[in-house]
């Protein structure tokens, strides 16, 4: 599909594109099923012992590549850059996400894992400042880097699609631009050249998403092109696994038809992704199908859209997918998501116990 603003814009005019362009029959959504993934918690401490073996081996290798999302807007979190919002007296996000990584580490004894920064146009510059004022703590600058992602200007909707029109405030384009601007970068044929296969991939301010060797095993192990990180569902909504007319997958809000009932959908999407980088090379060398999205927004009153590629659309295109069911809190949580100013300060003790 086309990369064209003008291109997008002309869809919107026309009607081809509209915020519920992608909605889904609800006939076509079924639950996953539990043979459809693994539950880590429930392993047994011989399996997990052969899984963290198998990921020890692969991290000390230097099979593995990290992938932060860092590029987002923060408009529910009052603008500016998310990863910089002080989270402990003196730690940010971004800190305490870089410290417990080189922490792991330095426990699991295996050499520091090649990290990318995904930034957009309101976050780079300022990313670029901490790491030098903080001296990438204490990584090497090559391999803790920052892959600018693409951006478009928003559109005004306030008349309706067919008067949409260019606004001169702009946004990311999504996370799911993240497989083009790695390759862009160089990033995706230089890892492949060292020998990293795979890399996991987690927002920035979800610092429950650490290094795993159990996971990274696991995931090793399946062969599955993609693993996708899900947990059981606490009222959440959004972005759920499911059989889509029979084949397992995962769709994010917008494909959901109104009032579809999503409890019947027990797990969610994380938004931690673990991907086979051979595939992704593949997926990032010819033209690929990942759907564009129009986000619509209240910005300061004023309805607008917003032009987005999801990540997690790849499930449909890569030739094999797992999921992986891990805990969603705890010391042991792999999903602390911080939206809202509200969700840091009810999460604050939380987050302090699980990073300890």
């Amino acid at each position: 599909m086309t990369d064209s603003f003008q291109d997008l814009l002309a869809q919107v005019r026309s009607g081809v594109l509209r915020a519920d362009s992608h909605r889904i029959d609800a006939a076509r959504i079924a639950p996953l099923t539990a043979a459809h993934t693994v539950e880590i918690a429930t392993l047994e401490d011989g399996e997990r012992s052969r899984l963290r073996d198998a990921g020890l081996r692969a991290l000390r290798t230097g099979r593995l590549g990290r992938l932060i999302l860092n590029g987002g807007m923060a408009t529910r979190f009052g603008g500016g850059v998310k990863a910089l919002a002080e989270v402990f007296p003196g730690k940010n996000f971004l800190t305490l996400k870089l410290e417990h990584m080189t922490h792991a580490e330095r426990e699991l004894d295996v050499a520091p894992v090649p990290v990318a920064l995904l930034t957009s146009f309101n976050t780079h510059d300022a990313t670029g400042e901490a790491l030098d004022t903080h001296s990438h703590y204490g990584r090497r600058p090559e391999e803790l880097v920052r892959v600018l992602q693409s951006d478009m200007p928003r559109i005004d909707l306030s008349q309706g699609y067919a008067e949409a029109r260019p606004l001169a405030s702009r946004s990311a384009t999504g996370h799911g631009d993240f497989l083009f601007a790695l390759y862009r970068r160089g990033i995706v044929d230089a890892w492949l050249d060292r020998g990293i296969s795979h890399i996991d991939f987690s927002n920035i301010d979800n610092l429950g998403a650490t290094l795993d060797p159990v996971l990274l095993g696991r995931v090793i192990e399946s062969g599955a092109a993609m693993v996708v990180e899900v947990a059981r569902k606490e009222a959440d909504k959004g972005g759920a696994a499911c059989l889509l007319d029979g084949t397992p997958t995962v769709l994010e809000g917008p494909y959901f038809p109104p009032h579809f009932e999503h409890d019947q959908l027990p797990l969610f999407n994380t938004n931690n992704l673990w991907l086979d980088l051979r595939v992704l090379r593949k997926l990032a060398t010819r033209p690929t199908p990942l759907p564009w999205h129009l986000v619509e927004k209240r910005l300061d009153g004023q309805r607008m859209g917003q032009f987005e590629r999801f990540a997690i659309d790849l499930c449909r295109l890569v030739p094999s997918l797992g999921f992986i069911t891990v805990p969603r809190d705890g010391l042991t949580g792999r999903f602390f998501p911080i939206k809202t100013p509200t969700d840091l300060e009810t999460s604050r003790e939380a987050l302090r116990e699980r990073l300890g």
